[in-house]
């Protein structure tokens, strides 16, 4: 009984962590959305700045119909670490390095 107590146990924080990162993402995401618009769609065509939760809203829209499925060689040749380290980079660090350089054509704007 100790170990179907533990192994729920387990299956519920999995599901909580990816719930929390999923929300994250999509926070982090809708600031950079909104960031972008601020900088260049609102001076170049006169729209109203996009307020976060439109912003969260849109890139939400955004990334359902744009996703993609990369397959990978194999699921035995990545490990499993490596492969959470990539997924992590993709949520964090890819908007990160957009919004850098999205902030530096501002500035020659």
């Amino acid at each position: 009984m100790g170990t179907f107590i533990g192994v729920v146990a387990i299956i519920i924080g999995i599901g909580a962590l990816t719930a929390l990162l999923v929300a994250v993402s999509a926070v982090w995401k809708g600031f950079v959305l909104l960031m972008l618009w601020k900088w260049f769609i609102v001076p170049i065509f006169g729209l109203p700045e996009l307020p976060l939760v439109a912003a969260i809203g849109v890139g939400m829209v955004i990334s359902f119909l744009t996703y993609q499925q990369i397959e990978s060689k194999s699921n035995e040749d990545e490990d499993k670490g490596v492969h959470l380290a990539k997924s992590l980079g993709m949520l964090i660090l890819y908007p990160a390095i957009v919004l850098f350089f999205g902030w530096i054509v501002h500035l020659f704007m």
